[in-house]
């Protein structure tokens, strides 16, 4: 079985405290756009945020929160959908990339054999939140967090992740990062 978690948590520095994923976009939620398109890849869905829990809560998911007093990064908000769901596997995707790929949950979970985790590599960059992670790497984030880490690629180097060739999909991960992303993703979207 494979829960989605749609990571929302953020705190959106770069967009002046923004709560990206409910920025809008040819009309709707950049997160609704996500939910849409993750919704037939996984068993389960969840969403992970810190804010605005209402608005979550009504794309009709349960809504996890971190379980930490302090923002930790996205790595909290994985923590907290392995402890709500003891799946076998559990795929992370950040709220604000509309363009989610068909497919990314399979592509994964066919390419990481017996390894714990696996992230998405678009062919130049390492795409580390769009990963699936195996439940039973839960005690090795709860250490690597409790230990004061932070950086996803750290822990997944810990974890010795699998990078998966997802280079034909390379535009597919783009999210909003600044207000221009606003109109590049329009123009992909098509």
């Amino acid at each position: 079985m494979v829960t989605g978690v749609v990571l929302c948590g953020g705190r959106g520095r770069r967009l002046s405290g923004k709560d990206k994923p409910l920025e809008h976009l040819a009309g709707r939620a950049l997160v609704e756009w996500v939910v849409e398109r993750l919704e037939p890849q996984v068993d389960d869905l969840l969403i992970s945020a810190n804010r605005n829990l209402d608005a979550y809560g009504n794309l009709g998911h349960h809504v996890v929160t971190d379980d930490v007093a302090e923002h930790t990064g996205p790595l909290a908000g994985i923590r907290a959908a392995l402890r709500y769901r003891d799946d076998d596997w559990l795929f992370a995707c950040p709220g604000d990339v509309p363009l989610l790929p068909d497919g990314i949950v399979d592509t994964l979970r066919q390419a990481i054999g017996r390894d714990p985790a696996a992230y998405a590599y678009d062919g130049e960059h390492a795409q580390y939140l769009h990963m699936l992670v195996a439940g039973s790497a839960a005690p090795s984030l709860d250490e690597f967090l409790g230990s004061g880490g932070r950086a996803v690629r750290t822990w997944l180097a810990a974890c010795n992740a699998v990078a998966v060739d997802c280079s034909t999909l390379a535009g597919s991960f783009q999210g909003l990062n600044e207000p221009e992303d606003l109109r590049l993703l329009e123009a992909l979207l098509g």
